[in-house]
């Protein structure tokens, strides 16, 4: 007898998984202050590294094993329901690629949106593969990540060194734009930018895979295991994943701020790019973990709760702060880039905007089903409208994502 192929459709608030938005508004909350700090004047010691060592690249990390985790969810879901499912997420994935693209072109900001569209393109060709195929693959990814130059360099014979200097000189052009230019010179400035993306080679988009694809793999494995779906029964790899992650998140994260190609001829650009890979995935995880522990206990749901309510509108929040940082901090804005607050002041600002950005979505999901973004997400990729209001805190501690 037949399965019933049930209509498609987007995942209720009553089936979301609490804790994967408590963690995406953590996340996020880490990714605001990054941004500021990273557009204030850097100071070598004190606040400047210690944001790097703490929150950069590791908030990133972390959001990209979320996306990973929630692809995972929703096929496995998408599978259990009988419901057609490799079209829908394709336009799905299209539509995300759309919003990275206008934000990357008008808001003068490369969108993390469009990398995580052409990851979950990678992530459809692995739906079939067992949860130990996919591990094996995440390591795969990060040893071809790890020599990306040499393979870069073996299969372009000479366009090192050329291709350094024109980045460089990319990068000032960009730098300058973002101090003087007008919006509409920086708009086509972008452009440029976003057309020149494109343009790499095919082979560059397999042998030199997206940074944040292994994490991805991870966080897309977790949910093949049937991991996210019984953490209150698996404290003991919580507290593995805890200690390993701290462990080697502080043996590999102090790398670059040492001269390794003094103590280390040679292997000193090997060993920063290992100390890259490794150093924000193995803190993430670190984090993502010990907030798991805690949300199992009354006390870590009070102290970490809040964080559920800019978790469970990450896309309209992401790209808020993206433009409130482009408002705050280039010239056609307010003009604050580089050197006219410092990094304490790029802190206290971070947390003044997350303490917005966290008051806004209270306000609206207070009201609405679903933040603004993710409705028009949802209503391009389902072909219809979904404009039902909710009373506060409904369906908050129920499951699914």
């Amino acid at each position: 007898m037949t399965a019933v192929q049930q209509p498609a459709g987007p995942i209720a608030t009553t089936e979301r998984i609490e804790l994967l938005d408590v963690l995406r508004g953590f996340a996020l909350m880490g990714m605001v202050v990054v941004h500021m700090v990273d557009s204030s004047a850097y100071q070598p010691k004190g606040f400047g590294p210690a944001t790097d060592f703490l929150l950069s690249s590791k908030m990133l990390s972390l959001f990209s094993f979320l996306f990973g985790a929630g692809f995972g969810v929703q096929m496995l879901r998408a599978e259990a329901s009988g419901r057609a499912f490799v079209a829908l997420y394709l336009r799905r994935m299209f539509v995300l690629f759309a919003f990275g693209a206008l934000q990357s072109v008008f808001l003068g900001w490369t969108s993390i949106l469009e990398d995580y569209a052409i990851i979950g393109c990678m992530l459809l060709l692995l739906r079939r593969v067992p949860v130990r195929g996919i591990l094996v693959t995440t390591l795969v990814v990060l040893s071809l990540a790890e020599f990306a130059g040499p393979i870069n360099q073996m299969l372009r014979p000479g366009a090192g060194a050329q291709s350094r200097a024109l980045r460089r000189q990319r990068v000032e052009r960009m730098n300058e734009a973002k101090k003087s230019a007008t919006y509409r010179e920086f708009v086509s400035l972008q452009f440029e930018t976003f057309q020149r993306r494109y343009q790499k080679p095919w082979w560059a988009w397999i042998l030199l895979p997206q940074n944040y694809l292994a994490i991805c793999l991870l966080g897309f494995a977790a949910a093949r295991s049937g991991l996210l779906e019984r953490l209150g029964e698996r404290r003991r790899l919580l507290k593995t994943t805890v200690w390993y992650g701290l462990f080697i998140g502080l043996l590999a994260n102090p790398l670059p701020f040492l001269d390794v190609n003094l103590k280390f001829p040679g292997a000193g650009p090997l060993l920063t790019r290992l100390s890259f890979l490794l150093a924000g995935p193995s803190l993430a995880l670190f984090y993502g973990a010990s907030i798991a522990l805690a949300y199992q206990t009354e006390r870590g749901r009070k102290l970490f709760g809040w964080l559920r309510w800019p978790g469970r509108m990450a896309l309209t929040n992401y790209v808020l702060q993206a433009s409130l940082v482009v408002f705050i901090f280039y010239g056609f804005g307010l003009g604050l880039i580089h050197s006219k607050i410092n990094v304490p002041q790029g802190w206290a600002l971070g947390l003044a905007v997350c303490a917005l950005i966290t008051g806004v979505s209270m306000a609206w999901l207070r009201r609405f089903e679903y933040g603004p973004l993710e409705w028009l997400w949802r209503t391009l990729t389902y072909g219809r409208s979904r404009r039902r209001t909710l009373p506060a805190f409904a369906g908050l501690s129920a499951r699914g994502s």
